[in-house]
């Protein structure tokens, strides 16, 4: 009987043995090398048996070979090794199936996946979340280490060494985690559409939220206004407080007096999340019901069923369910956030001074009267009524023009982009140049220039051509002319917009200000202009 540690060894060799088997030889190997069979080309092993050629596979693009021989470390594909082939190298599979009908003369380790053996293998068996499946005529000439799974083998099954190691395949639930890792966590997304039991924890969830918001209406609505209100201010407060939160807990551990306090902040933590999250699902249940012009969803039991259900929804897509998890955490913890200093504030400000029935409190200052000054008193002293300049733009809460919603504006930025293709696309045929654009690639230079066109048009006119095409242009919330610092900071956070998956952009259409992330990071708006009114 082998010593456990070793099997126990073989059991983590097997986790890290795609990082040792090749290292940054994968980098380097030709893609063109896996476009044969998933399994090894035949070796004969004796004279009088032939190699069997294996079946023909296209190439997948999550093939990874690593190392040299006939090792065959797969990601995200299956392997097969026919009867009649031999491999003299070892195969690593990742997120795949392993079946060995042939002979295997290395090891056999199988990841997040299934292996079943009818064959003959020299080296060991290790299975890690998945379950080993060995046939009658199935021998195993070194140990079989299963992590996390099941062991099917049949009566005839041999295995050399005896040493047959099960781990956690007994736990309760442990089989529905590994479904959930495999098909959720591995895959981007928070709620795989076929695992039943994470649905159920999602209904429950959905319960308690419910549960929350008739125990806490107030709080919760404060909450909501302020997401409302200040709603990129919350976000930007929402990954402050996670990069505090992180920074606290570092400093809390190396004091030990501060471990004590760690319960606390957790608890505090997990309570403005579990609010947070509230708040941002009943904001985008009331935001869609109000675009949708449906009453009923204006009540908050029904806003945050409709927002639950939206993010649901996201949490089922591959890698964008996570994005979503974290977006809704972050926007709904900087809101949480953002109300509690609120109330603080308010708390601390200084009570008015109580005035009775019948008197005025007293002036103090310049604007005492003279009964409390000791002099005559004398008579008010009309101010001079002021008027603006006659080139002076009305404030935006003066001005009669209606606020341009997302549709116009992207049909405006649709033009643009057309047009700004023909030109940069005539420019390049005309300078001929492929790659460097004055010591910068194309897209960069593309990205540049872009910028520079709107930077450029919103100083000179407000507006760009499509805006002009379309009647509206970008005007500033005080009133005063657009200038070059203000249409720089709105190009420049505009880039930001546009890589949260464009969600900068489609706040016009959220929210009732109709103002993007980068209107209000400038303190601008755009505004439909009639078409007698000249855009200049």
């Amino acid at each position: 009987m082998k010593n456990p540690f070793h099997l126990r060894a073989v059991s983590a060799a097997g986790i890290l043995y795609w990082l040792a088997a090749g290292g940054s030889a994968a980098l380097a190997q030709d893609p063109a090398t896996n476009a044969g069979a998933p399994g090894a080309q035949a070796t004969p092993t004796v004279a009088s048996n032939p190699p069997v050629e294996p079946a023909a596979r296209p190439w997948s693009p999550f093939d990874v070979s690593l190392g040299s021989g006939q090792d065959r470390p797969l990601i995200f594909s299956d392997y097969v090794l026919h009867r009649g082939e031999t491999n003299r190298g070892d195969t690593v599979v990742i997120r795949g199936d392993t079946t060995i009908d042939g002979v295997l003369e290395g090891d056999s380790v199988t990841i997040l996946g299934n292996t079943s053996i009818r064959g003959k293998t020299a080296g060991d068996v290790v299975v890690v979340l998945g379950s080993l499946k060995l046939g009658p005529q199935a021998e195993i000439g070194g140990d079989v280490v299963v992590v996390g799974g099941k062991l099917d083998r049949a009566p005839g099954a041999k295995i050399e060494h005896g040493d047959v190691v099960l781990l956690f395949s007994n736990i309760p639930g442990f089989n529905g985690l590994i479904e959930w890792v495999k098909e959720g966590l591995f895959k981007g997304r928070l709620l795989p559409p076929n695992v039943g039991w994470v649905w159920m924890v999602a209904g429950v969830c959905l319960g308690v939220n419910l549960l929350l918001l008739l125990l806490f209406p107030r709080p919760i609505q404060a909450c909501v206004n302020t997401m409302e209100g200040k709603a990129l201010t919350s976000f930007a407060t929402g990954v402050l407080v996670k990069l505090l939160a992180g920074l606290l807990t570092v400093l809390l551990l190396i004091t030990m007096v501060g471990i004590l306090l760690l319960p606390f902040l957790a608890i505090a933590n997990l309570v403005a999340i579990l609010f947070g999250k509230i708040t941002t699902y009943r904001y985008v249940g009331h935001q869609l019901g109000r675009l949708c012009h449906l009453g009923f969803l204006q009540n908050p039991a029904a806003a945050l069923i409709l927002g639950t259900a939206v993010f649901y929804l996201l949490y089922t897509v591959p890698f964008l369910g996570f994005l979503a998890w974290e977006f809704s955490g972050v926007f709904g913890l900087g809101a949480v956030a953002l109300t509690v200093f609120e109330q603080i504030r308010a708390g601390r400000a200084k009570p008015p001074v109580p005035t009775f029935p019948g008197t005025v409190a007293p002036a103090t200052g310049e604007n005492a009267p003279a009964a409390f000054s000791g002099l005559p008193p004398q008579a008010p002293v009309a101010e001079p009524a002021t008027t603006p300049p006659h080139n002076a733009p009305a404030p935006l809460e003066k001005a009669p023009l209606p606020r341009a919603g997302f549709w116009i504006r992207f049909f405006a930025l649709a033009l643009d982009a057309a047009l700004f293709c023909i030109v940069f696309g005539v420019l390049a045929h005309s300078r001929r140049l492929e790659h460097d654009w004055f010591g910068l690639d194309r897209e960069d230079f593309c990205m540049i220039l872009w910028l520079l066109y709107h930077v450029f048009l919103w100083t000179w006119k407000g507006t760009t051509i499509g805006g002009i095409i379309v009647g509206i242009k970008v005007i500033r919330l005080d009133g005063r002319p657009l200038d070059f610092p203000v249409a720089l900071i709105r190009a420049l956070a505009s880039v930001l917009s546009f890589f949260v998956l464009g969600l900068g952009f489609f706040w016009v259409g959220i929210t009732k200000e109709k103002q993007s992330w980068h209107d209000k990071i400038a303190g601008t708006v755009m505004v439909k202009v009639p078409p007698g009114m000249g855009l200049a």
